[in-house]
């Protein structure tokens, strides 16, 4: 069994935030890494259960005049 981003189901939830950054971080493209100023975070519960965290996504805002 897979996990729905292709993460197994035995990886810890803070080996899954590690892979998750990871993977977000290699995604920015070369051009846009200097005009980065802030990495987000959004960690949600599973069923409004704190006991079942879920890395709901990986967010950055971009400077000079870019969305």
């Amino acid at each position: 069994m897979t996990l729905t981003d292709g993460t197994p189901p035995t990886m810890t939830f803070n080996d899954h935030l590690q892979q998750l950054v990871e993977r977000a971080l290699a995604s920015i493209p070369a051009a846009d890494v200097g005009d980065i100023y802030a990495v987000s975070f959004l960690i949600d519960n599973e069923d409004d259960d704190p006991r079942q965290p879920t890395a709901a996504s990986v967010g950055r805002s971009l400077g000079r005049g870019h969305g």
